[in-house]
């Protein structure tokens, strides 16, 4: 799908109403942050325009309901849309303001999304598989759109077609489990299996891919029983470092984005996660760091990690304490954290308003699978999704206040215009 030019005018009248917007806003969080956080903040949020939302829409094919994961994808034959590109637009629709709530999506966009998403259900193991990547697929990639197909169809309204693994624990749910989900000694053996140093999963050296193998499996885990939740936390628990809160030795990218992803899988068990307070200290030293970030990732991971440890502090130690360590830590220094973010963040953004996940180019695999043309200079859906659900949110969640939205009802009605070609994009529409 090829998106029409809008006029000058338009685009002109909506960054007049957004930076309105956003001016009387900021300025509210005066108070708790001080005017040069607050202009730190600003400049951050000037990062994202309309040109994000313009070329999300070019990535959406109404023929079959999803999002492309990138302009690679999307122009060139073997690749399809795919449920996690189609989960992060939903995500980013929300939570940048183009719409209040999902209910706000025009209904016949949201129909063709979830006729995709169910029409990717096997009726054999509940699991969901693309056309383009067959169902001999890594275990990360079979997870994560479980758990993708099921957010779309939750957010709009719907079911599943059939069974999941997602089912709570019965002999009838059993059959659609892993193996190693079959039988807890069979559980504990893959797990052990992790410890070992030449393993590409290794928690101790490699805890951010464990992590992400861990966490694309998490509500299986939990569907799967207590005592499968209790076997995998012992694990997570025997295996922490407690003068660090990390997975591994020393600290940085790496680490960080493991703690980043090992914290996810407490917060999706429902589980508090030890030696919180150890691990803020940790991730906000690498929020902070000018070291130059690899992929966009090292941004985000460190921000999501130090809110998780931040909120097991709250867990563990109460709010008026985990509250005075965001004064001593964060807060103290909330002018340099966003300045670095925005900094950092600035390096990843294409001319077209997107984000790649490295910073001349695109990831071409997303677990294990073909995503997009390898080594293309583009942004893609899900690091464009981080830089604004994630990078701004969590920025914003750090200094302790709620995500503002960054765009208007106008910027929303904009976008769903160019997404639904049947409604007219007029100049000089009454606001």
């Amino acid at each position: 799908m090829h998106i029409m030019a809008v006029s000058d005018g338009i685009i002109q009248a909506l960054r007049e109403k957004r930076r309105q917007y956003r001016e009387d806003l900021f300025k509210e969080f005066n108070p708790v942050l001080g005017s040069g956080a607050v202009d730190a903040l600003s400049s951050l949020a000037d990062v994202y325009d309309e040109k994000m939302y313009i070329w999300l829409a070019g990535l959406w094919e109404p023929r079959i309901g999803g999002f492309y994961y990138s302009p690679s994808a999307r122009d060139n034959e073997g690749f399809l849309p795919d449920l996690e590109s189609t989960g992060q637009a939903l995500q980013f629709i929300q939570n940048s303001g183009l719409c209040q709530s999902y209910a706000d999506i025009p209904q016949k966009l949201k129909t063709k999304m979830i006729t995709f998403a169910q029409g990717l259900q096997s009726p054999e193991d509940g699991f969901f598989y693309h056309p383009q990547w067959g169902s001999d697929i890594p275990t990360s990639r079979r997870g994560r759109d479980l758990v993708w197909a099921n957010g779309i169809l939750n957010r709009l309204g719907a079911d599943m077609l059939y069974p999941s693994p997602l089912d709570i624990a019965t002999d009838s749910a059993a059959p659609r489990r892993a193996e190693h989900l079959t039988d807890l000694g069979k559980f504990k053996a893959y797990l052990l299996g992790f410890e070992a140093s030449d393993n590409k999963y290794c928690i101790s050296s490699h805890s951010y891919p464990f992590g992400n193998l861990i966490a694309s499996q998490a509500m299986q885990i939990k569907a799967a029983g207590e005592e499968y939740v209790k076997t995998l936390v012992g694990f997570l628990n025997g295996h922490q470092y407690s003068d660090s809160g990390l997975w591994e030795e020393h600290s940085g990218y790496d680490p960080i984005n493991g703690l980043m992803k090992i914290s996810t899988v407490y917060s999706m068990l429902g589980v508090e996660m030890p030696h919180a307070e150890e691990a803020l200290e940790r991730a906000v030293e690498v929020a902070l760091s000018s070291d130059n970030p690899p992929h966009i990732c090292c941004i985000y991971n460190p921000l999501y990690a130090v809110n998780a440890a931040l909120g097991n502090v709250k867990l563990s130690r109460g709010e008026e304490y985990s509250e005075k360590i965001r004064g001593q830590l964060i807060l103290s220094r909330a002018e340099e954290l966003l300045s670095a973010t925005k900094d950092k963040a600035s390096l990843f953004k294409k001319a077209d308003g997107s984000f790649s996940m490295r910073q001349c180019s695109s990831a071409e695999r997303s677990q294990g699978v073909p995503v997009a043309v390898p080594n293309t200079n583009e942004g893609d859906l899900n690091s464009t999704k981080i830089s604004l659900c994630a990078i701004w949110g969590e920025s914003c969640r750090a200094v302790g206040i709620k995500m503002p939205p960054l765009f208007t009802e106008d910027d929303g009605r904009l976008f769903f215009e160019l997404m639904e070609p049947s409604l007219p994009i007029t100049e000089g529409k009454e606001n």
